[in-house]
């Protein structure tokens, strides 16, 4: 139960970290009006650097304390929210501004 909740706190991480990108990547992608990409991908890879830090120092401090059911749950989530979020959800995007026939 303990690695579900560090899981969770990854993947919750990782979602508000990837949301300046997903957002823009729907709204360049359905209505055309890109806001600065620039901008957004710098964001999106400082709120991700953060994230990456965090739950590292967070998951190996846990591991040699009494929380290490968490720290394993951090370190997971953090390496399956990567591709899950950000690649899951670009392709999702992907998927629904797909021009229709």
């Amino acid at each position: 139960m303990l690695v579900a909740a560090g899981i969770v706190g990854a993947f919750t991480g990782h979602i508000v970290a990837a949301c300046p990108w997903l957002y823009t990547a729907f709204a360049f992608t359905v209505h055309a009006g890109p806001d600065s990409i620039f901008m957004v991908v710098c964001l999106t890879g400082a709120l991700e650097l953060m994230l990456f830090v965090v739950c590292m120092a967070l998951g190996v401090g846990l591991l040699h304390s009494r929380g290490r059911h968490v720290g394993i749950g951090l370190l997971i989530g953090w390496f399956a929210g990567v591709i899950a979020v950000l690649g899951g959800g670009t392709a999702l995007i992907g998927l629904l501004a797909a021009p229709r026939p």
